[in-house]
């Protein structure tokens, strides 16, 4: 799990190349991003203004541990801050939750390799205190 938001009743699954907003069902406990859970869902479908909409609606959450070291997740890149050599990414993959994650990146990184509006897949590491920061760069792309 690599975002949670009590307010929403919503969290994020990540795997490799895909972080999925779920909805949680009324009154769950949530866990803590940085959780390994195991995810039953079902589709919903409902149609608004802007058409069709999916959500995937949890029908169970089981806890399976806590990541022991840095966690793959996928979003698109909103704000590029040199200065702060940080980076906000969409907390999942296709933007629907409406937040962001702000990940710090280490100087070996150039920051120039990231693309506003871009979607990309990143390693990153969940500290403690809940803030994210850019783990490695396995393909090479973003060192420079």
């Amino acid at each position: 799990m690599t975002f949670v938001s009590a307010a929403d009743a919503a969290y994020v699954v990540s795997v490799p190349g895909a972080s999925v907003l779920v909805g949680a069902p009324p009154a769950s406990e949530l866990p803590e991003p940085g959780a390994l859970v195991k995810v039953d869902v079902r589709i919903e479908s409902e149609r608004d203004a802007g058409g069709d909409a999916i959500r995937l609606l949890a029908e169970s959450l089981d806890l399976e541990g806590e990541a022991s070291g840095p966690v793959e997740l996928s979003g698109l890149v909103r704000s590029i801050d040199p200065t702060g050599r940080a980076v906000s990414v969409s907390a999942d993959d296709l933007g629907e939750s409406g937040h962001e994650i702000m990940i710090s990146v280490p100087e070996n990184i150039n920051l120039e390799a990231f693309e506003l509006g871009k979607l990309l897949s990143l390693t990153v590491e969940i500290a403690p205190d809940g803030s994210y920061k850019l783990a490695e760069d396995p393909s090479g792309k973003l060192s420079g």
